[in-house]
């Protein structure tokens, strides 16, 4: 009686360069991130591409999380410069901390809208 033809499952392959990710990368990141320095700027500190960063951010729950750590450790560290600069116990160049802000932090401005009734509001100041 011969055999029937049947073909094994194929066992599903994995394909592309093995990960370089490494677990002691989160409290590394989380740490860097406090010194006041960008997540994607990390890819430089250990030699990867920041889009593999990002890919790691999707498959590692352990890295979204140093991730998301790591900002509000920036996010401190920034407003404890931001104190500083209205103190005066820094000198700096406030614009250029605000748009580093706006570009690594939540941080934004809050613009009027049309909708927002500020008829009522009045500004004391002498002429």
């Amino acid at each position: 009686m011969a055999k029937p033809n049947v073909r094994p499952a194929k066992m599903a392959k994995k394909t592309g360069r093995p990960t370089t990710y490494r677990e002691e990368y989160c409290e590394q990141l989380i740490n860097y991130m406090r010194g006041v320095n960008s997540f994607e700027s990390f890819s430089d500190v250990i030699g990867v591409h920041r889009d593999t960063l990002y890919e790691w951010c999707k498959v590692n729950p352990l890295f979204s999380d140093a991730r998301k750590r790591g900002r509000e450790g920036l996010q401190r560290g920034l407003e404890n410069i931001s104190k500083g600069l209205m103190t005066g116990k820094i000198k700096g160049n406030a614009a250029a901390l605000i748009f580093f802000m706006k570009n690594t932090t939540t941080w934004r401005d809050d613009p009027v809208h049309e909708m927002d009734n500020i008829d009522g509001i009045s500004f004391n100041y002498e002429e």
